[in-house]
């Protein structure tokens, strides 16, 4: 797996911003010590964001200062094209602090990119931001304490969009999305899609959200094409000392279900998801059966070159119910430090695990929750393990010792090298699959006389 992107991506994003603006318009400087009666110059900023966006037209761009500031945004004005956006950013990457304790922005316009601002609803019962349009951009924002704290309600997610196209949320932290009525938890997602369609999460860390880090659709509403890669997902466990405690919460509790959890509405097009290059761990509760990957009802997914450690459950992968079933691939995977790496329930179909490695510490590889059905196969997958499990009975499948890999350590974060070590009988003993062009670093298959087994060709 190739590094996440960094700090350093993100600084290079604003230097290229303050070199050479996208686009032409208007600015307009918003500050704390600001008045609302000033024209918005930097020498003469308006003290509310509300007032600032209310004087916009497409192109323009609103620039905050940094401090904290108590408003519920609404943006109902947007860009007419990605020529012409309207633009909401902070001055300084995340030093602006949108807090009303209630929902931060309700975003109602298309073509909108905010960059930069931290926005905190403070568990005020709502979800933090809600979006609705096309070609809605949060780009370095920090999103936090969705949720409620008690009572009942509404009780919201982190970012949800309803009924959005084209949509994109980049190098953003989503975190600390919690919800209780008083007594018990309840769901409180990170990212949430409904109605939506070709939306990419990209280079994000989404942890502590006492739902789903990604949820495509609590409602079974419709929704398509979505796209998570070079992310981090994580469940985690409550901090000692966190600035953002939740009293229903305490430390050390393991807040979240699933990294990612589909929902299809059975009577629409089979919805597709594709998850890319991802480290995803740390879902250990509250639900039995916590997952990494929670994949089910009619969706079709794939998932790339993702390590995937410290949960109940890898992947979870569910087949034909009352809703219908998932249909999914997953190639160039590694798994390590688990209860189990794959369960696959109620017949599944059309279940392809090709070239993925099962490293240490998984007490068991697969677990059968009602068999699988046509259309299971596994093949050029390697397990650490004395032999291999029954269902990766195919030849090109193979158990090996540590001395396969640079380095098998197991531990919470990742950082095992499975690559394999020179000499290893993995290289050059798979089959041909044309479907797996790549391996878990990107490059091509095969780099010898075949197709080496499991995560990663040995160059």
């Amino acid at each position: 797996m190739r590094a996440i992107g960094g700090i350093s991506t993100v600084m290079m994003l604003w230097l290229v911003m303050s070199i050479a603006p996208a686009q032409q318009g208007r600015r307009y400087y918003v500050s704390p010590a600001g008045s609302d009666e000033n024209a918005g110059a930097r020498a003469a900023p308006l003290k509310t964001i509300a007032h600032a966006l209310a004087l916009t037209k497409p192109g323009d761009t609103v620039i905050v200062a940094d401090g904290t500031y108590g408003e519920s945004l609404e943006l109902r004005r947007g860009g007419d094209g990605d020529a012409r956006r309207l633009t909401l950013q902070a001055e300084h990457p995340r030093m602006a602090i949108i807090a009303p304790k209630d929902r931060a922005l309700t975003l109602e316009a298309d073509y909108v990119t905010v960059r930069g601002l931290v926005f905190d609803a403070q568990y005020g019962n709502n979800t933090c931001v809600w979006a609705k349009g096309q070609g809605i951009h949060f780009i370095d924002c920090e999103i936090r304490r969705a949720g409620r704290i008690t009572g009942p309600g509404r009780y919201g997610d982190g970012l949800q969009f309803f009924d959005s196209r084209d949509g994109l949320v980049q190098d953003c932290y989503i975190h600390h999305n919690l919800a209780s009525d008083g007594t018990s938890r309840d769901d409180s997602h990170g990212v949430r899609f409904t109605y939506s369609y070709n939306m990419t999460v990209r280079g994000c860390k989404i942890e502590l959200c006492s739902g789903d880090c990604i949820q495509a659709d609590p409602s079974r509403e419709p929704w398509d094409n979505v796209l998570v890669e070079d992310c981090e997902l994580y469940g985690g466990r409550m901090p000692p000392n966190d600035p953002f405690a939740h009293p229903r919460y305490p430390p050390t509790m393991v807040p979240g279900e699933n990294g990612i959890d589909t929902k299809c509405d059975p009577e629409a097009p089979r919805p597709r998801i594709v998850i890319r290059n991802c480290l995803v761990g740390g879902f250990r509760g509250p639900i039995g059966n916590a997952a990494a990957f929670n994949l089910k009802e009619r969706c079709d997914a794939l998932v790339d070159r993702c390590t995937v450690f410290d949960n109940v459950i890898c992947f979870r992968l569910r087949g034909p119910g009352s809703r219908g079933g998932s249909h999914v691939t997953v190639t160039n995977c590694v798994m390590h430090s688990s209860d189990i790496g794959v369960r696959y329930e109620n017949k599944i179909e059309q279940l392809r695990l090709w070239n993925n490695t099962w490293g240490g510490a998984i007490r068991e590889a697969f677990l059968s929750g009602g068999g699988y059905g046509e259309g299971f196969e596994v093949k050029n997958c390697l397990f650490l393990a004395p032999s291999k499990p029954s269902e990766a009975s195919d030849p090109s499948n193979l158990a090996v010792s540590t001395s396969a890999f640079v380095v098998a350590a197991d531990n919470d974060w990742g950082q095992g090298d499975f690559h394999l070590a020179p000499g290893s009988p993995a290289i050059d003993r798979g089959v041909a699959l044309e479907q797996v062009k790549t391996d878990g670093d990107g490059v091509p298959r095969p780099q010898g006389a075949g197709w080496d087994v499991g995560a990663y060709e040995r160059r």
